[in-house]
């Protein structure tokens, strides 16, 4: 939470003025930051892991005879 900080009080600041989603999210995203945030973990892993799998060759081309 301490980390989140920053964000919670900009959050705060400047975040209302977003009319008309502003107030929600503002009022979401420092209920998530005071319960130590949202867990991106896996998904961050579970990208890297497709961006890392190796590609298959291409089929090789045909010649003509």
């Amino acid at each position: 939470m301490v980390k989140g900080l920053p964000f919670t009080l900009l959050s705060l600041v400047a975040g209302w003025w977003g009319i008309p989603w502003g107030p929600i999210y503002t009022i979401q995203s420092v209920y998530n930051n005071s319960r130590g945030g949202k867990d991106v973990t896996q998904s961050v892993v579970n990208s890297l892991r497709a961006q890392a799998a190796p590609l298959q060759p291409a089929p090789p081309i045909p010649t003509k005879s």
